[in-house]
């Protein structure tokens, strides 16, 4: 997932530059919508899209909010680990500050805060139970995600052509997990952990966590008005 990241920042961040030979119009602030490509091929896969208000001066703002539904994302869930009631729900409310600009970029630091909720109904599967540790297989269960936090970003918008501009950023910061199992038909409890040997199944495991989070992205942006 990280190398697909980096292709598309490096394939935006060469045409943005081949697009400022093109005009020589101050890029002026304005009201901007933006989409967020690499969510909807996210391992929780959701339609992302934005509202931000470019900076006039120093500060700027805007809020994302992302939806995922098995109907919209079926395609993504087909090899996932996820089932026919998939759900999922962020909003993520950001501030902007202006570290340093000319006619064609800005760079920036800002404080996001994040909160994203997920649910499913999953089938013959297992999980780990929180209170005792031991793995639970079952016939069906309802899941349950929550996830709520703050990110401290950097990142650089630059204008491409008249009315779009491409924003890569990345950050880190600190939140809460959690996860809960419900309605759990035919549990069966057994002995010990679950073992996961390579890639992370956080979904796997019940129960509360603090963590450190890292964000990484970039989103495209149409300008539907300029100052």
């Amino acid at each position: 997932m990280m190398q697909i990241k980096l292709s598309f920042f490096l394939i935006f961040f060469f045409f943005s530059h081949s697009g400022f030979s093109q005009f020589d119009k101050p890029f002026y602030p304005g009201l901007t919508i933006s989409v967020m490509p690499l969510s909807l091929i996210d391992y929780t896969p959701r339609f992302r899209m934005g509202v931000e208000r470019l900076p006039v001066r120093k500060i700027g703002y805007g809020i994302d909010v992302g939806i995922g539904k098995s109907w919209l994302n079926s395609w993504r869930l087909a090899d996932s680990d996820w089932g026919n009631d998939y759900s999922f729900y962020e909003i993520r409310p950001e501030l902007k500050y202006v570290v340093k600009r000319d006619d064609r970029y800005f760079l920036y630091c800002g404080t996001e805060l994040f909160f994203l909720r997920m649910t499913d109904r999953l089938e013959d599967d297992y999980y780990q139970k929180g209170d005792s540790g031991n793995a639970i297989s079952y016939d069906r269960a309802r899941f349950q995600k929550q996830k709520y936090g703050i990110h401290i970003k950097a990142g650089v918008s630059h204008r491409l052509f008249e009315h779009f501009n491409v924003d890569i950023y990345g950050g880190t910061g600190v939140a809460e997990r959690v996860i809960e199992y419900s309605e759990v038909v035919n549990p069966v409890e057994g002995e010990g952990d679950i073992f996961v040997e390579w890639l992370p199944q956080n979904h796997l495991f019940e129960g509360r966590t603090v963590l450190f989070h890292l964000t990484l992205g970039f989103r495209v942006g149409y300008i539907i008005n300029k100052r």
